[in-house]
């Protein structure tokens, strides 16, 4: 279920433009499964599955079920004086159900600025120049992509987990992943500047970009000791990788016609480098220990199971 409200104000007077969006959404998403099989049946025409086999491996069952809550606010702003200074706010506050009460609402706020050169005074005997914009952003976001839902939870298991009483295998559950309530939104902040400009009557349009990308709290599961006892399937997750990207990219357009035929070409360019900054590990831990370097011993009290 996804339920959305906006409200939206414009108001415009002589030079000024302004434009206030404000909203709300619910998300909630819940699944559950069941599955049930069996095999040999006495015929094929009868297909209830009661009349298949219930020995041994004939038959199957399974199921699981899992959901997820999301409560956002969000807003924009828009301002703009005589169509030639450009501002916008943004911001975001977002509560996911797959965090712990302490770290569930995360704050994502953006910035950006647009000139319009073109529109200047000084710009107006440049004929062949038709746009000339020059603009810069700030901005973050949260990625909850890579949570798990129930990541902050200490989680049990069933599938296939038996214990034998009495030369008798009985269900059981055993400890599932180890539990991390310190966890938090992966963090994305973007720093983009930027040109945009238009040539002789739209025939020839170029673009430039400059950005870093600084990507925060990734989560990865740290290399937990292994005289701890867990494995790193159980290990939690945790928010520690930094990854930077900074590139630059370009475009040109050209676009015209010959007769009543119009066409367009269209041709760009990017680099970009790449840097993991930092990802979590730790020099200071025990792991592929292969060596018994002393035995400690010590007693244990007898348990006796009573029928």
């Amino acid at each position: 279920m996804l339920y959305t409200g906006i409200v939206r104000y414009d108001w415009s007077k002589n030079i000024h433009n302004l434009n206030i969006l404000l909203g709300a959404s619910y998300e909630h998403y819940k699944y559950e499964q069941l599955t049930a099989s069996r095999q040999n049946f006495i015929t094929d025409s009868m297909t209830d599955i009661s009349a298949g086999a219930t020995t041994g491996a004939n038959y199957k069952n399974g199921g699981e079920s899992y959901e997820y809550k999301m409560l956002s606010y969000f807003g924009r702003i828009n301002y703009s004086l005589m169509d030639r200074y450009l501002f916008e706010v943004n911001f975001r506050a977002d509560a996911s159900s797959r965090f712990h009460k302490d770290n569930r609402w995360g704050w994502f706020p953006s910035f950006s600025a647009g000139w319009r050169i073109s529109e200047e005074a000084f710009m107006k005997d440049v004929e062949w120049i038709d746009n000339l914009k020059l603009r810069a952003s700030y901005g973050t976001l949260g990625n909850i992509n890579n949570v798990g839902y129930y990541d902050y939870f200490q989680t049990y298991s069933s599938s296939n987990i038996h214990y034998t009483f009495d030369n008798v295998d009985v269900p059981g559950v055993a400890p599932g992943k180890v539990a991390n309530r310190s966890l938090g939104w992966e963090k994305v902040a973007l720093t983009d500047v930027g040109i945009d400009l238009d040539l002789f009557n739209g025939m020839l349009s170029l673009t430039a970009d400059y950005y870093i990308k600084k990507t925060s709290d990734i989560l990865l599961k740290y290399n937990v000791p292994e005289e701890t006892g867990i494995s790193s399937n159980e290990a939690p997750s945790q928010n520690l990788g930094k990854v930077k990207n900074v590139g630059l990219e370009l475009g040109i357009s050209h676009r015209h016609h010959i007769g009543s035929v119009k066409y367009s070409i269209a041709a760009n360019i990017a680099t970009n480098c790449n840097r993991v900054v930092d990802m979590g590990t730790s020099n200071n831990l025990i792991s592929n220990a292969s060596h018994i370097l002393k035995y400690h011993y010590c007693p244990l009290k007898k348990w006796t199971i009573k029928n």
